[in-house]
């Protein structure tokens, strides 16, 4: 009755053969409900035939687990030690990557997993299983099922392997078109109402590949969009990409040369790789912050390392909460980039579109993202901010991520436009976004190897940077390291070698 689909026989199935299968689900809690109902039903038939030394594999992960930022699940704790997990993107990336590891080693028997897994992440196995037509909100369609159902019988490691769409009686024929479909063709992404053509026009103008008319017609005619659409059509939407460059000064006519330059907003923005759309949004507000910086907290740096476009919509009631809770420092930066406690209330009641692109919903917006960022920069723990914000803890991970891309573009924007007072300031804070430490143990967190609880202990030995670290014992900063790592009781051990199948 709990698994109407049978997917704990079509695993059993598998694993009494001694491979792998893999679980495609829908949603994250999906993947959470199925694992802990597999380790419920199959953990003491999947863990039973397990060899010493696959005991020792999935404790060597149980502690890696352990080890990582925010300590083990509780799930993963009593899944593991039978072979099954789970994978989605609201997982940190040090968890995800010791399952993935897990899994290719034959550690881990069967993984439950959202559609995260399938983009890049190579996991052979010998049986797919796909529980339902949907990945996310949206329906599967043939490429992606072909991508996800192809990890079943890789060459060079099955000799045979299989894919299994289980789903209900009334979607059999949506089913069969899903398996049998051919691959859609591939479609261009120039046209107005997808990427269109401003950002190719600029970065060949930028690079000096095209300057004249002619080679912009040149240039245009050898794109799959003018393979695709007829000609009038790709030169509208050409003529509209240089007339908003043009307005937007970065790129400018020069009459007698009858050609078109780069302004050096515009050589700024493709050195650095931020979108025009970005690099106008970073170049009006840092102007702005050039006139007006306030250097009393951390905020108003962070704000301007924040991905200008990010897809962590607010939650305005909590939002409310957490702005009337910022002290006078962080109001005043709030003030200079444009946010009021007054728009907040009024998006609580009536929330904006989602991921609506107007100015003010957009400052707004990457305030929001800027004060998780801001929190882990002053070394709050990750699972706190997680908690603290509504989100989960891949998502913060992920904006960290990609805040410390962002931060190196606006650096590199800043040392182009010759802003080097700006330049300087972000280049030594973007170290502290993309660790989430304090300034006093930067320099430590950059050695290899050392993470951020690491750090800490040695800085509070008396070991304050890589100078200090190399004259001291090996010994001693053995015993230190020790005391950096997670405490595990004798009794949660014991708990784990009989939930593995091994005597006490």
């Amino acid at each position: 009755r709990s698994d109407p689909n049978h997917i704990d026989a079509l695993c059993k199935e598998v694993r009494y053969e001694s491979q792998s299968v893999l679980v495609f689900l829908h949603s994250r809690k999906a993947c959470e409900r199925m694992c802990s109902h597999l380790t419920s039903l199959l953990g003491p038939v999947l863990s039973a035939p397990s060899k010493k030394e696959q005991h020792l594999n999935r404790g060597s992960l149980l502690a890696k687990l352990r080890s990582s930022p925010i300590g083990i699940d509780a799930l993963l704790q009593r899944s593991v030690p039978h072979g099954i997990a789970y994978h989605h993107a609201g997982m940190t990336v040090e968890e995800r990557e010791a399952i993935e590891q897990a899994f290719r080693q034959g550690v881990l028997s069967v993984l439950i997993a959202t559609s995260t897994l399938a983009a890049g992440v190579n996991l052979p196995a010998r049986r797919v299983l796909f529980a339902g037509l949907k990945m996310g909100n949206e329906f599967l369609d043939t490429a992606s099922y072909k991508q996800m159902s192809g990890r079943a019988g890789r060459t060079h490691i099955d000799d045979s392997g299989e894919s299994i769409v289980v789903t209900g009686v009334g979607e059999k024929e949506k089913a069969m078109q899903l398996v049998q479909g051919t691959l859609r063709p591939i479609l261009t992404c120039l046209t107005k109402d997808r990427r269109g053509m401003i950002r190719p026009l600029l970065e060949v103008i930028s690079s000096g590949v095209v300057c004249t008319v002619y080679d912009i017609d040149t240039f245009i005619r050898c794109t799959l969009f003018a393979s695709q659409r007829r000609y009038d059509e790709v030169h509208e939407v050409s003529k509209e990409a240089l007339a908003y460059l043009v307005n937007n000064e970065l790129i400018e006519w020069d009459t007698p040369q009858k050609k078109y330059r780069p302004t050096p907003l515009a050589k700024a923005a493709v050195s650095s790789a931020l979108a025009p759309e970005e690099a106008l949004v970073v170049f009006e507000e840092l102007a702005l912050a050039r006139r007006n910086f306030a250097m009393e907290g951390e905020l108003h740096y962070v704000y301007h390392l924040t991905p200008v476009f990010h897809n962590i919509e607010p939650d305005w009631n909590r939002y409310i909460h957490i702005f009337g809770g910022l002290g006078a420092e962080a109001k005043r930066v709030a003030g200079l980039i444009g946010a009021s406690e007054a728009y907040l209330i009024k998006c609580s009641l009536h929330p904006p579109r989602y991921q609506s692109t107007d100015k003010t919903s957009r400052i707004h917006r990457r305030l929001w993202a800027s004060l998780i960022l801001l929190d882990l920069v002053l070394e709050i723990p990750l699972n706190t901010v997680a908690s603290k914000y509504g989100i989960v803890r891949g998502t913060v991970q992920m904006l960290q991520s990609s805040a410390t891309s962002f931060a190196g573009m606006v650096c590199v924007f800043c040392r182009a436009l010759g802003w080097w007072d700006m330049g300087l300031l972000f280049t030594h804070f973007s170290d502290r976004v993309s660790f989430g430490v304090g300034e006093d143990i930067v320099s430590l967190v950059g050695i290899g190897g050392i993470k951020k609880v690491q750090a800490r202990v040695l800085y509070e030995a008396g070991y304050k940077d890589p100078t200090s670290l190399a004259s001291a014992s090996v010994d001693h900063i053995a015993a230190l390291l020790h005391q950096a790592r997670p405490f595990i009781s004798k009794k949660s051990c014991r708990a784990i070698s009989l939930a593995s199948g091994r005597p006490k």
